[in-house]
């Protein structure tokens, strides 16, 4: 029986997780859950996620996580599975996402967003309206353009926990000498990255394979994100931030 390659991949909020395991689920040899580890709920595989709802309470995971892991790799999802993987953020559970960080038979896929502002804006946003996807395949629209206030301050102390919780991720892997494949929400997409991804996991290779199922929810202009938006200006010039700021 051929070894199933399972995969985790690293992140936090609004790094278009959603985007990359729905794409990587809807490839023939793969099945990516979600959020599988989220206080309030388990969030399965977009192809799975109906059958599997109820099947391991969420008392029983917060009880035994190692036992509910099990679950997840040894599944029959009825499939021709060659990978199988999930996404975890910090504070889903720190304890078992350090033990997997630490285990090389699982291979780890480290998604990070170039632009903050646009991280941290994206977050306010969908805190704001409660809505963190959309799926291209639904009826409904996202809601209309959202402006929010921006608190340079609090930006500040938000990337600084971000890049302590990436720090800590990579230095992980490297002190035990393992293999990961990094990616960029900003360049994700390319056929060139798709390809590497795939490899990475053992799969099918073709890019063809893979279908997009989330649609982007903000507009590209941070201008027409912030309502305070001059001021945040002058307030990150001079510093390394300016760089993400609008043409």
């Amino acid at each position: 029986m051929e070894t199933i390659q399972t995969f985790l991949i690293t992140a936090i909020e609004r790094t278009g997780s959603n985007l990359l395991a729905g794409m990587l689920d809807s490839h023939p040899e793969i099945t990516c859950h979600h959020e599988l580890f989220h206080s309030k709920e388990i969030y399965y595989s977009l192809s799975h996620r109906s059958e599997m709802s109820g099947l391991f309470p969420i008392g029983r995971r917060n009880e035994n996580p190692g036992k509910f892991l099990d679950f997840i790799w040894n599944y029959d999802y009825k499939k021709n599975n060659r990978a199988i993987g999930f996404k975890m953020f910090p504070g889903h559970n720190d304890s078992l996402l350090d033990q997997l960080l630490q285990d090389p038979a699982v291979k780890k896929i480290i998604l990070e967003r170039t632009n903050a502002l646009h991280l941290y804006t994206s977050l306010l946003i969908s805190r704001n309206t409660g809505v963190y996807s959309f799926l291209i395949k639904d009826d409904k629209k996202p809601p209309g353009p959202m402006k929010v206030e921006f608190d340079v301050k609090a930006f500040f102390e938000y990337d600084k926990r971000n890049r302590a919780f990436y720090n800590h991720v990579e230095n992980t892997l490297k002190q035990t000498r393992q293999d990961f494949k990094r990616l960029q929400y900003e360049t994700m997409l390319k056929e060139s990255e798709k390809i590497a991804l795939l490899e990475f996991l053992g799969v099918n290779a073709q890019p063809e394979l893979l279908e997009v199922r989330h649609k982007k929810q903000n507009p590209p202009r941070l201008k027409d994100r912030i309502s305070n938006y001059q001021q945040v200006t002058s307030e990150l010039k001079g510093t390394p931030y300016e760089i993400f700021l609008d043409p």
